[in-house]
Order: structure tokens, then C-alpha cells, then sequence
């Protein structure tokens, strides 16, 4: 079993994102981790050494230079001569999720999960959700636990080791029938979510009167809440329809009292969207900027830096994820 978790999939700049790799067939093994850029330049390299059970945590960094700009990156661990990759992105979209989205989804960021019984799945225990957490948004650790038949408590590396993906590897022999129950936190939207999430709220945003063509590089900061809005109706309405969350044998105790909490605390969201989004013609009429993203294309000066500049002013280093 072999595992590559990185703590957020969207990142920016000079944000710290830990990673975790898990290979249960090589203890004590010489790890190096990469960050591959489009051109296929290493722009992070990281060299660890897996633990007695196969677990290594590292952390990556970056900061912008002609080798690291917007775009997707090739994450690598190697290991005994085995590469496991992944895709990860430099984006302005982890802004956006880390400064609105997170926060309006910390409930469902956040989920505990105690003593479900797993499902005998070949040679796995299998579990009702994915996205476990392996830290919480302050960077504490959380370790997951495990409880054989319902008696003994298994040690994570010395009975059992989880994949954090909703399986978990039985390092002790297990017999047919044998109950391995797991409690574990999870989050329900994963970073892939979240971007289509923003990609529905800005497609909302562009497509109402006076049409617009942003992207989150060029919308301007103070009409993001009205993005983030649109993205958190997607999410609520995305959550509402997952029927299989529902199901009150897991986790909600009252699935029909939750449901309708969810649902008013939906309609609100879109009535408060509706409401805002009305405004746009007012809100566009007369100005024609750009955001502190991007170059502003006029020559600002003592006469016209207020008109241009009002919705550009960002306070930078305030949204960073723990």
C-alpha cells in the first residue's frame, strides 16, 4: 500500500503545504520527494527517510521565480526505486478557498467519525468516507484509532496503517469475521470541489448583464465575495443532494432535522447571492480596472489613482491557511 497525501491540492505562493507518503513495504527507506513544474524543472526537492511503519511527512514551499508561476505541478515521492506522482496546483484559487470558502465550510471540513466498522475488502478494511485529515487547519496532528473486535486498542504502524483515503492495511493477522472499528476525521469537499465550486460562481458572475470575461486572476478583490457566494450555493446545494451522507447508520443522528437546517441556511446564501448579483450593472458602471493581480493597463497618477485603484487595494499575507 502506497499513499501520497499532500494537506491541500490548490496553493499559492510562499504557502507551506505538508505532505505525507506512506509505503508499508519500505521501513527505513530513503524518500525523495519532487516538485516538477510544466517544463519539467525540479522547483522543490525534499529527502526523507520512512519511519519503522513507512510513514514520512515533509513540507513544501515556493516562492515565485522564473521557474515557478501559475500552473500545474507534478508532485513525486520515490522510493526504492518506485515514483508515486500526483498533480498539484499554483493557483489564485487557494486564496479564494482558504479565505472564503473554508471558512463558510468549516462544519463539513472538519468531521468526526467514531468506531465505524470497516468492510473487509481483500487484503483492506474499507470506510464509508475519504479525505481523512492528518492535521487540522491550526497544523495539530490527528491520528486516526483503531479498535480490534471491540476490545483491543491497534496501534497505527505496529497493527494497522491507514492509507488516509478511507482504507486502512492490517499489519496483524486478521481472521474472517474479525471487526476492526476506526474513528477518524474527515473533510467532505476535497480542493476539486472547491475549484469547481469557484469556476460556477465566476461563470454566474460573467454571465450576468453587463457580461463579463474574469478569471481569478483578473477579477477584481472586491468582487469576490460575490464569486465566493455563487461557489458556497454550489457547495450547500452539492451537499444537500448527496443522499448517501444521509444515511443516519454513519454519522447524522437526525438526518431530517439536519437536512433542513442545511436547506434554510441554502436558501439564505442564495437570497443574500440573488440580492447582491442584481447589483452588478451598478456596481461595473463607469469603471473599467484591473486588479492588483494583474498589470493595471493606465498610467496612474495623482488624478485618477482613487477611480482605479478602489477596488485593488489587497493586504497581502492575510488569508494564509495555518
Amino acid at each position: 500500500m502506497v499513499s501520497l497525501i499532500p494537506k491541500y491540492i490548490y496553493f499559492y505562493y510562499d504557502e507551506r503545504v505538508p505532505v505525507k507518503f506512506i509505503d508499508i513495504n519500505n521501513p527505513n527507506k530513503e524518500v525523495v520527494f519532487n516538485l516538477t513544474n510544466g517544463s519539467n524543472v525540479v522547483v522543490w526537492t525534499d529527502t526523507q527517510t520512512t519511519s519503522s511503519s513507512g510513514i514520512v511527512d515533509s513540507v513544501f514551499q515556493l516562492v515565485k521565480s522564473p521557474d515557478v508561476c501559475l500552473g500545474m505541478y507534478v508532485l513525486s515521492a520515490t522510493c526504492n526505486g518506485i515514483t508515486t506522482n500526483m498533480n498539484v496546483v499554483l493557483s489564485y484559487k487557494a486564496v479564494i478557498i482558504a479565505q472564503y470558502l473554508e471558512v463558510l465550510c468549516h462544519s463539513m471540513q472538519d468531521i468526526p467519525v467514531y468506531d465505524e466498522s470497516g468492510i473487509k475488502n481483500g487484503g483492506l478494511y474499507t470506510y464509508g468516507y475519504k479525505n481523512w485529515l492528518f492535521q487540522d487547519k491550526f497544523g495539530n496532528e490527528i491520528v486516526p484509532s483503531f479498535l480490534y473486535n471491540g476490545t483491543t486498542d491497534w496501534n497505527i504502524g505496529v497493527n494497522i496503517l491507514p492509507d488516509y483515503k478511507g482504507n486502512a492495511h492490517p499489519i496483524t493477522p486478521v481472521t474472517d469475521g474479525d471487526e476492526v472499528y476506526a474513528s477518524y476525521h474527515f473533510k467532505y469537499f476535497d480542493d476539486y470541489e472547491f475549484s469547481a465550486a469557484i469556476d460556477f460562481g465566476m461563470a454566474e458572475y460573467n454571465s450576468k448583464a453587463p457580461w463579463t470575461t474574469y478569471n481569478v486572476e483578473s477579477l477584481p478583490v472586491g468582487f469576490e465575495v460575490i464569486v465566493s457566494l455563487g461557489a458556497h450555493k454550489f457547495l450547500l446545494n452539492r451537499f444537500l443532494n448527496d443522499m448517501s451522507f444521509w444515511n443516519n447508520s454513519l454519522i447524522v443522528n437526525d438526518p431530517a432535522a439536519a437536512q433542513a437546517s442545511y436547506q434554510q441556511l441554502y436558501s439564505m446564501v442564495n437570497t443574500e447571492h440573488s440580492t447582491i448579483l442584481a447589483n452588478k450593472p451598478r456596481a461595473m458602471r463607469g469603471r473599467t480596472m484591473s486588479s492588483h493581480k494583474l498589470a493595471v493597463n493606465y498610467i496612474i497618477d495623482e488624478s485618477n489613482w482613487t477611480q482605479l485603484t478602489s477596488y485593488c487595494i489587497a493586504q497581502a499575507g492575510q488569508y494564509w491557511r495555518q
